[in-house]
């Protein structure tokens, strides 16, 4: 076997070939070795790995975001807070999403996948009364992270004039 370093580079690289992980992410599972192999180590480690090009946040940000966006159907703020959580600085993923969104188009905007995210449970939520429907949407919405300004036309465009009515 090689030395400590050549040992945790060929973990780190094994780590970030499964998927591709953002800085934070990186360095966190860097600590976890940094009792065995040293604090200077796992820095040189991660050095090295960001010299051959494993740590690169746009590409992983902007690749979480197309993942997301794609399959998931979450909103904006959802996410924001996802990539704050693996390390992202937040003032960049909110301009990388916004730069994904302008973009993509009509295809990825907030309202599209909204109503994308929404697909078969509308169906199941017909036979619901207006006013619970609308909140069950409205409560669905809002846990994947769209905001209310991309909710309320949902709602408004379904015929819903206010959660008063039955």
């Amino acid at each position: 076997m090689g030395s400590p370093l050549e040992t945790l580079i060929a973990k780190s690289i094994g780590y970030v070939a499964f998927r591709p992980r953002s800085s934070g992410e990186i360095r966190a599972y860097l600590k976890k070795y940094s009792a065995r192999y040293g604090q200077e180590t796992c820095d040189k480690a991660y050095q090295r790995l960001s010299e051959l090009g494993y740590v690169n946040d746009p590409e992983f940000t902007r690749l979480w975001i197309e993942s997301r966006m794609r399959s998931k159907q979450k909103g904006k703020n959802l996410l924001i807070l996802e990539l704050v959580r693996k390390g992202i600085d937040k003032e960049d993923a909110i301009r990388a999403i916004e730069e994904y969104i302008s973009g993509t188009g009509e295809l990825y905007s907030e309202l599209s996948l909204a109503k994308q995210a929404l697909g078969k449970r509308l169906e199941r939520w017909k036979i619901l009364p207006k006013r619970d429907r609308y909140g069950k949407i409205a409560a669905f919405l809002l846990r994947r992270g769209f905001s209310s300004s991309v909710i309320s036309p949902i709602v408004d465009g379904m015929g819903q004039t206010g959660y008063n009515e039955e």
